[in-house]
């Protein structure tokens, strides 16, 4: 179906809606993870059911319908056999759900204060091997395009620094989102950058919807002008020489790196020295995903490891380079699998 965004992780896939069909009467429940889902489906359980006694269990009446731990067809059976009036879970936003007029959306929100509060105790409790093999077994993780999950970080202000970036930031906001929740508010403060990556995200749009908020206050320009707001012309983690490439590609020269961080440099080594290097690999045919790539940053990987090198800080201090300090970035998920 046309217009709808694509959400769709290791745990969920979103254009199961596409292929549902829907009942005059359905009830939509689309919640945000640990904002309430369960507590809304037992409200309309009740009401349903018109009081307590329910005739399976809540999981079994309402499942997640575009979760990865069950098969499709198995979803969609238990939906197809039911004769009362259905509601049904989703943690898709409504862009990425069929709208009818004869089905029923319930929408909840929560602070993210608390959600994340929730978060913890999921997480915690999380058996992410028992997780991963019901995924397994219901073929959700036969497609490439999406990642596996990691266990969550021991250190707690990791945790939270994640979850806030999880979200996507001001920047990366549509301009017709900023504008709904700018109803809630008596002003607006945008924090960002939109010459970072785009909000990875699927779907067809209408042409001008997916501008950025602050893409649109730009105006197609690269950096805001000073009676628009302040533009922090100081990155605190760049050599010189990677700046002045991404200053000049993206920031119109006006980016620069702060004193000090000239010092930062590698030390023995395949990647002696600092600044960007080009390794040309040569293939044919491939999309997504390169194994001739991934032998070569393998071998460039192992080359730095073995050869004992070091780097230099901002502060002039020298450590050894081990895996924590090297950081692979590739823009495909099928080419992290094949690294």
């Amino acid at each position: 179906m046309s217009g709808l965004v694509t959400y769709r992780t290791f745990l969920a896939d979103s254009e199961r809606w596409v292929r549902f069909e829907h009942r005059p009467g359905d009830i939509v429940i689309s919640t945000p993870p640990k904002a309430g889902t369960t507590w809304t489906q037992m409200l309309c359980a009740l009401s349903v059911f018109d009081g307590p006694d329910f005739p399976a269990q809540l999981d079994a009446l309402s499942p997640w319908l575009d979760m990865r731990t069950r098969s499709e067809d198995e979803v969609f059976s238990i939906y197809d056999r039911q004769t009362h009036q259905r509601f049904i879970k989703t943690h898709t936003p409504l862009d990425g759900l069929p709208i009818r007029d004869d089905v029923t959306y319930v929408v909840v929100g929560r602070d993210p204060r608390d959600v994340l509060v929730s978060w913890e105790h999921h997480k915690a409790n999380m058996d992410y091997e028992a997780l991963m093999a019901s995924i397994a077994e219901a073929g959700g993780l036969d497609d490439p395009a999406v990642a596996a999950p990691t266990p969550p970080d021991p250190d707690p202000a990791v945790r939270f620094r994640q979850f806030v970036e999880e979200v996507p930031s001001t920047d990366l906001m549509s301009l017709a989102n900023v504008l709904a929740v700018s109803q809630a508010a008596r002003a607006l403060v945008l924090l960002g950058d939109p010459r970072q990556l785009d909000q990875p995200m699927q779907g067809s749009h209408p042409e001008g919807t997916e501008t950025s908020a602050l893409d649109h206050v730009l105006e197609g320009a690269q950096t805001i002008q000073p009676d628009q707001g302040l533009f922090l012309a100081e990155t605190w983690r760049l050599h010189p020489d990677i700046c002045a490439f991404t200053s000049e590609q993206f920031y119109e020269g006006k980016l620069h790196s702060r004193p000090g961080l000239e010092q930062q440099a590698v030390t023995g080594g395949p990647a002696i020295g600092s600044g960007l290097r080009f390794i040309p690999v040569d293939h044919i045919g491939n999309h997504n995903c390169s194994p001739e790539e991934a032998d070569v940053i393998a071998e460039l990987v192992n080359g730095i490891l073995s050869s004992g090198a070091t780097w230099t800080n901002a502060e002039g201090e020298e450590q050894p380079i081990g895996l924590a300090e090297i950081l692979i970035i590739t823009p495909y998920n099928a080419q992290v699998y094949e690294i």
